[in-house]
């Protein structure tokens, strides 16, 4: 199973090395100059290394690197990281966040409920207190 795992990921990081290098060196044709990872890092606001570690296929992105990356190329982080099997991990995350959206929502009409409740016993609060200043 991980070993199935890790096949998938560094499909996936490959996929986006090939892309992300593809893409540069088209902007550079079009453009006449090429684009050095010095640029790309300055534009993707990260570092360097980590930009000619990932391009250079040493290691896959992080997530907040693919995104920097794929801003400083123009693209996005799902075109850069398209594979047959991305259709599967972009199914996982679309049931991700739907649950999580549910989930939200709940929770969201439990503190309505418990904003009534509060109102409530504020009432309580002001009643009861009226009624000990009447007492003394």
């Amino acid at each position: 199973m991980k070993f199935e795992g890790k096949k998938h990921k560094d499909k996936i990081n490959n996929e986006f090395r090939i892309r992300a290098t593809r893409l540069k060196n088209q902007m550079a044709k079009k453009t006449g100059k090429s684009i050095s990872y010095a640029r790309i890092a300055e534009d993707s606001n990260l570092e360097y290394a980590v930009i000619k570690r990932v391009m250079g296929g040493e290691r896959g992105a992080t997530l907040v690197e693919a995104y920097g990356i794929a801003k400083a190329l123009g693209t996005t982080v799902s075109y850069l990281s398209a594979t047959k099997e991305h259709s599967q991990l972009k199914t996982s995350y679309s049931n991700l966040l739907k649950i999580l959206t549910d989930r939200r929502d709940q929770v969201l009409r439990e503190m309505e409920i418990l904003e009534d409740k509060l109102k409530l016993i504020d009432g309580q609060l002001a009643i009861s207190e009226e009624v000990l200043q009447i007492e003394k």
